[in-house]
Formats: C-alpha cells, sequence, structure tokens
C-alpha cells in the first residue's frame, strides 16, 4: 500500500513524523489530511471486502443450516447483504447464550 504515494506523499509523511509534534500549518494539514483520506480509502476497500467475505461464510453456513432443516426460502438469504451483515454480527460480536445454564428471572 505505500507504494500506491508519490515520493512526495511518502516524504511529507515520513518528515512529518519525524519532526513535527503538532501540526500548525494550514498546508501541511491540508495536504496531510488528503493522504489520510486515500490510506482511508484503501485500507477501507480491503476491509469491508473481507468483512463481507466472513460474513458471506457465516451467512452460508446458517443457509445450509435452514436448507438441511427444510427452510426452501434460505435460498434467497445468501444474496441478501443484510442477512449477511446481520449474521456476521450475531456470530462474531454477540456472545453465545448457553441455554443449559440459562436462568429465569423470577
Amino acid at each position: 500500500m505505500w507504494f500506491k504515494f508519490s515520493l512526495e506523499e511518502r516524504s511529507i509523511i515520513d518528515l512529518t513524523i519525524k519532526t513535527v509534534r503538532i501540526v500548525k500549518s494550514r498546508v501541511l494539514s491540508s495536504i496531510l489530511i488528503d493522504i489520510v483520506l486515500k490510506i482511508l480509502d484503501l485500507v477501507g476497500n480491503k476491509f469491508l471486502e473481507m468483512i463481507y467475505k466472513i460474513g458471506f461464510n457465516v451467512a452460508r453456513r446458517y443457509v445450509s443450516y435452514a436448507l438441511r432443516w427444510g427452510n426452501i426460502k434460505a435460498r434467497e438469504w445468501i444474496e441478501d447483504d443484510k442477512y449477511i451483515s446481520l449474521r456476521l454480527i450475531m456470530d462474531k460480536f454477540i456472545p453465545s447464550v448457553d441455554i443449559d445454564n440459562l436462568k429465569l428471572m423470577s
């Protein structure tokens, strides 16, 4: 990714990191903002692609379960980006519930 930037951009980043603690120059801050936006664009696209692939694999697993249980409509789920996102969030970021040890509130 580093070499996707021009020599000038790489030099500006290197020199800024080595010599500047707080950016006070409007010109320098404008240039740095442009470079940071490029970085975010490059990283963001790759990050989103990676997240989508993980979510797709998780969703595919759940779709296969549903199909085995006889839910024919589950074939449509794998084409639904919202379902793929939800499955990823539910599978990776929300802790599983241990049904055996679940206690009812009285």
